[in-house]
């Protein structure tokens, strides 16, 4: 094995293990922001060919086990639906592959919304600068937000903290005449 393949499955080893540790460490509810980072790259590392689709599919595996055997409750519906979509991530039809790339870039696009759409009490918030911009209170970085946004990323690729969005205004409170 090469090294760029040592690295990748002592990678996954450690990951799987802090998965695991979070797993029982919570009680029985998982540690949804932890669960979402995991979640997130390994699909980046699907999309991106950095893991072959049999490693996905058995990771995916090893979680959705030992959830169920340790008769834990994943409370968020999108990720528990995309960990049971990775499981298959492998499948193969008479036509080829049953999921490809447009589907996994999908199910990255599910979790994303789904974290992105609801105000989180445990995040902190943004400092508003003004004209729609914010402060990340973690790297300082400034960027501009959409006020129709509850939960809004820094864009500093080495911080990437999710805030509350200071500006945000539900689009239902004031409706277009």
């Amino acid at each position: 094995m090469g090294t760029i393949e040592n690295h990748l499955q002592v990678s996954l080893i450690i990951e799987f293990l802090t998965l695991m540790e979070i797993i029982k460490g919570k009680g029985k509810t998982m540690n949804i922001s932890s669960l979402h980072s995991i979640i997130i790259n390994k699909l980046n590392d699907l999309i991106y060919g950095i893991l072959r689709r049999e490693d996905i599919s058995e990771w995916a595996v090893q979680i959705a086990t030992e959830v169920d055997k340790n008769n834990i409750n994943i409370d968020n519906e999108t990720y528990w639906d995309t960990i049971t979509s990775m499981i298959m991530a492998d499948s193969i039809t008479n036509e080829g592959y049953l999921y490809h790339e447009l589907d996994f870039q999908n199910w990255l696009n599910a979790i994303n919304q789904n974290n992105i759409s609801k105000v989180n009490n445990d995040l902190k918030t943004a400092k508003a600068i003004g004209d729609n911009w914010v402060l990340c209170p973690e790297c300082h970085e400034a960027f501009e937000v959409n006020p129709v946004d509850k939960v809004v990323q820094c864009l500093n690729v080495a911080c990437e903290t999710y805030l509350n969005n200071p500006y945000y205004k539900n689009p239902n409170d004031h409706p277009h005449i």
